[in-house]
């Protein structure tokens, strides 16, 4: 286990601590954060290399976590290669500033149905 800690001001971004890790061929990586298109373009060719990939997303949901990975500017195709599983935590917004305990898969289809044969 490797744990990396980035600094910019002498030259170790994030996306270069990734790279480094892949150099370094790990079957498993886990990646704090993806909050960059760069750092989640490499995440994403890492998994789609075979490599186990878990990382950390801010998303409101799980459906919308293919939004957010979307506009990171992956492409749809090898992110649906690559993509095995969401999972959410927290309790699920109701849209009226409540929170809900059923899970709404109408709500679901609408989000990935553009992405996804579902």
């Amino acid at each position: 286990i490797t744990q990396v800690r980035t600094n910019p001001a002498r030259g170790l971004t994030y996306a270069g601590a990734l790279r480094t890790t892949l150099s370094q061929d790990a079957d498993v990586i886990m990646i704090g954060d993806l909050t960059d298109a760069e750092s989640a373009a490499i995440a994403l060719e890492a998994a789609l290399g075979g490599r186990l990939v878990l990382a950390s997303l801010e998303a409101p949901s799980a459906p919308e976590a293919i939004n957010r990975l979307l506009s990171l500017k992956l492409d749809p195709a090898r992110l649906d290669a690559a993509l095995k599983l969401i999972i959410s935590h927290g309790p699920a917004m109701d849209g009226k500033g409540g929170t809900r305990d059923v899970f709404d898969r109408s709500h679901t289809k609408a989000i990935l149905s553009p992405y996804f044969s579902i």
